[in-house]
């Protein structure tokens, strides 16, 4: 029987996730368990690092500093607001958006500079390397990698012999 995959509700009793994203990447089962009705669906934020791999731009830098970018651009409008705010002090327009934009600005710099330094020392590599494990871990289940590959995934065969 092939397992239904999600749109951001449980195919079966169409209760809601809390929050979808279908371009998000996440590292796990493919195969998840709805919380209300307790049955099985797909969904297709998961991976199974042994099967897909990675995400295309985890371990790019540049990825990262386009961000940086970004984050820099947010902090930029914040402090030419600030600044023209306290040239006409009349008009005193200060709000917590323009505060809003400099914060998350300065948010994505550091979280992006904290990324690159996970790449550039291999820390990212080794906490995927833990995700892997757990991929090969779940695969050497027969059950769950017949259906993965029922599913549709391009399971191994290595994981699908001892099924036959």
């Amino acid at each position: 029987m092939k397992i239904p995959e999600t749109k951001g509700t449980c195919p079966h009793c169409g209760a809601g996730l809390l929050t979808y994203n279908e371009r998000e990447w996440k590292y796990g089962s493919p195969i998840r368990t709805c919380k209300i009705c307790k049955k099985e669906y797909i969904d297709k934020r998961y991976h199974e690092i042994v099967i897909e791999d990675i995400a295309p731009d985890a371990m790019s830098i540049k990825k990262d500093g386009i961000c940086i970018l970004i984050g820099l651009f947010l902090i930029m409008v914040f402090l030419i607001h600030s600044f023209i705010d306290k040239l006409t002090p009349q008009t005193h327009s200060f709000s917590y958006t323009w505060l809003c934009f400099g914060m998350i600005g300065l948010l994505v710099v550091i979280f992006m500079i904290i990324d690159i330094i996970a790449i550039k020392t291999g820390l990212k590599d080794k906490r995927l390397g833990k995700l892997r494990a757990e991929s090969v871990k779940r695969l050497q289940n027969c059950d769950y990698a017949r259906k993965l590959a029922d599913a549709g995934y391009p399971v191994p065969e290595e994981y699908l012999q001892s099924v036959l």
